[in-house]
């Protein structure tokens, strides 16, 4: 497991905006975000087919022509800071097939997983709990299973008092959304393969503020 401490960011975001991962190359901000090297948790399949059974980095985030994408291995990731309430938004183009996440309050093993598994013809958003590293099968909520997330896209996570909200462009795939477990911790934006393969990433710009 990751410990709680080995976040970038901690301690350094506030209720500004702040640049995570500036616009072009030639900023001379620094980013704010850490391609990890370990993260792991248990999936399980959630009963649904195609999904990964146990998640574990063998691969990085690097910075390429025109933004931030994964490079080598089949499963990367890369952290944020560390929050209870904030709001964060990024600009990014995704490829046609495999699995991508969003991680909110994670505290070693604890917190919840926003998973997108893309296949040829499908595309489903699942929210769940995940307890000491494994995810609570009938915690699991369908956000939505016609949504395909294809190509340039904007998103927008955000907690408030507990509740998630999660926005793709102008689909609002969950709104107010109230996370029982919910506590302080990490938030980090990661990548799995599905039998197609691993998931084509390029994320061009980000930004995120405390609440």
């Amino acid at each position: 497991m990751l410990p709680t401490d080995h976040f970038a960011g901690k301690g350094r975001i506030g209720r500004s905006w702040e640049i995570v991962v500036p616009p072009n190359a030639s900023s001379k901000k620094k980013p704010l975000y850490s391609s990890l090297t370990e993260l792991t948790f248990d999936d399980g399949g959630n009963g649904r087919p195609n999904t990964f059974s146990k998640y574990a980095i063998d691969g990085q985030f690097e910075w390429t022509t025109g933004g931030v994408e994964r490079v080598g291995g089949k499963s990367a990731a890369l952290s944020f800071g560390k929050f209870e309430d904030f709001t964060f938004e990024a600009s990014a183009e995704y490829g046609r097939e495999g699995g991508s996440f969003f991680l909110i309050g994670w505290n070693d093993g604890n917190g919840y997983i926003i998973s997108d598994l893309q296949l040829r013809t499908t595309g489903t958003w699942y929210l769940t709990e995940i307890r000491n590293g494994v995810t609570i099968p009938e915690q699991a909520v369908l956000m939505s299973d016609k949504f395909r997330t294809i190509g340039k896209q904007n998103f927008r996570v955000s907690v408030t008092n507990g509740e998630l909200s999660f926005q793709i462009g102008n689909n609002a795939i969950m709104r107010d959304s109230k996370l029982s477990n919910y506590r302080e911790g990490s938030f980090v934006w990661g990548v799995f393969p599905s039998q197609y393969g691993p998931r084509p990433i390029k994320i061009f710009a980000a930004r995120i503020r405390a609440s």
